[in-house]
This record gives C-alpha cells, sequence and structure tokens, in this order.
C-alpha cells in the first residue's frame, strides 16, 4: 500500500482487529472474514478524516479492498502466532514435565495432560511410574497423575502469557492504564483465556508421540 493514507488505514485496522480477537471473539469464522475487518477499519479511521476519505474510496476499489482486509484478517494469525511463540518456551517449566523419563513414559503424561484437559488446572504433578518386576513379583504401578481439579483455569501459564503477551512494556493493556472503564483487559475476558489454552495445547501435542 504505497499511499501514506491507506498504510495508516491499514495499521489501524489490524491494531482493532487484534483487540478483536483478545476481547470480543478469539476465533471470528472465516465466512465472517470481510464483515468483522472492514468494522475494524472503521473503528480505526473513527474521527480520522483522511482515514474516513480513504474508507469511502476503497468501496469503489473491490481489488485495493480485498488487499487491505487481507492484510487486516492476518492480525489474527499474527496474534495467535505471537501466543504460541511464547508458549514454547514457557511450557517445560511451567508444567514442570520431567527430563529424564522415557518416552513412553512423557508419552503417558502427555495424554493425560491433553485429552482431559488437565493442562487449564494448578498443581500439576505429570509424573508416571510403570511397572517395575523384581525377580518374580510385579509391584503395583503408580500413576501420579494429579492436579487441583477445584481450579480450573488457574494453572499460572495463564497469568505468565496473558501478562507477557498484553501486559509488557508496550503491551496493549499496558497502554490503557488500570482502570476498569477504560481497560477491557482488567477483568481477563475469556477470549484470552482461549487464546492462551489453544496456544500451549499444540505444543503439548508437538511434544508427544501419536
Amino acid at each position: 500500500f504505497t499511499n501514506p493514507d491507506s498504510t495508516l488505514l491499514t495499521k489501524a485496522g489490524h491494531h482493532k482487529l487484534c483487540h478483536y480477537i483478545a476481547l470480543t471473539d478469539a476465533f471470528p469464522l472465516p465466512i465472517d472474514k470481510e464483515e468483522v475487518s472492514w468494522k475494524c477499519l472503521v473503528k480505526g479511521a473513527h474521527r480520522n478524516e483522511e482515514m474516513i476519505n480513504k474508507l469511502e474510496a476503497l468501496e469503489a476499489n473491490s481489488t485495493l479492498k480485498s488487499r487491505v482486509i487481507d492484510y487486516v484478517w492476518g492480525a489474527g494469525s499474527q496474534l495467535r502466532g505471537e501466543l504460541i511463540y511464547k508458549a514454547r518456551v514457557a511450557v517445560p517449566s511451567a508444567y514442570s514435565l520431567p527430563g529424564s523419563v522415557t518416552e513412553e513414559e512423557l508419552r503417558k503424561a502427555l495424554n493425560w495432560l491433553i485429552q482431559r484437559m488437565q493442562l487449564t488446572h494448578p498443581d500439576i504433578n505429570a509424573k508416571v511410574c510403570w511397572p517395575v518386576l523384581y525377580s518374580f513379583a510385579q509391584l503395583t504401578s503408580l500413576k501420579a497423575c494429579t492436579c487441583s481439579e477445584d481450579k480450573p483455569w488457574q494453572h499460572p501459564i495463564f497469568p505468565h502469557l496473558i501478562k507477557t503477551q498484553w501486559w509488557g512494556r508496550k503491551g496493549e493493556a499496558k497502554k490503557l492504564g488500570n482502570k476498569e472503564d477504560s481497560n477491557p483487559f482488567i477483568n481477563t475476558p475469556i477470549t484470552l483465556m482461549a487464546l492462551v489454552a489453544t496456544a500451549v495445547r499444540p505444543f503439548l501435542v508437538g511434544l508427544n508421540i501419536f
């Protein structure tokens, strides 16, 4: 987009879509791409006469409008990609995944975390012990997979990733201050929780061997 007004407008729309993904709908359907992206462009152009004029010009240029919408829509993939990258760094220590276990033990622990959605709970003990043979006797196996099931969505990975993504020095939530009436990030909407959970889960799946 060579026109400066177009660049400013697309950046504003991109920014508004990041907010929309984080605060309203973490996973908008592709069928809603044009409607959602255009609404974000309109919000981004709010009270800016040059951007509003550019919006009106875009409506008459279907090719450029399509390119702008594609760019704005890409904000969702970018945001989710940033979270997945941060999750890759944080997950091993956050879930205390032991480094000395066998491949089979790690597989069992990860299956337990993923399939039963225990990854959202705190106080996880993902240690798995399997039957050991001592001469003629086989001891009963111990499966020490436990967590605080009465505290869903309270695993430390959630505040950690939310803080690093939105409350860091340049984070969007940080810029909006500490007042609830002006900062919708303060009460941690469920969309943020969903984004974090779906960033953590694929990394755990990636560690597994199905």
